[in-house]
């Protein structure tokens, strides 16, 4: 990759994460608005929390900040948090390969 497409492909990652951290964060959510009506109390709150500390935002931060790039962005555009056309074209085609074998492993 070089250097205008390593840019590219880390600001289509972090959109990614954002976008993936955003949805699981929903979940927690939802969980502090439970705890708020009283349909949770605070140890279960405090519990879901733990989950999320130690399962959601631990997995996104090794997909996203830890390991290759090219494989992660690959990933995201194999499973659809990024469109194909939310990366530059020439980035796209430099990790074709790689998508194309993320899809055919979630088959």
């Amino acid at each position: 990759m070089n250097k205008r497409d390593r840019k590219a492909a880390r600001k289509a990652l972090d959109k990614a994460h954002e976008r993936e951290l955003e949805r699981e964060l929903q979940a927690l959510h939802e969980a502090f608005r439970q705890w708020e009506e009283k349909e949770i109390d605070c140890w279960e709150l405090k519990d879901r929390i733990h989950r999320f500390h130690d399962g959601p935002s631990r997995e996104l931060y090794k997909r996203y900040c830890m390991g290759s790039e090219e494989a992660a962005l690959a990933m995201t555009l194999a499973n659809g948090v990024l469109r194909d056309n939310e990366v530059p074209a020439s980035l796209y085609e430099s990790l074709r390969e790689l998508i194309e074998s993320f899809r055919n492993d979630s088959k």
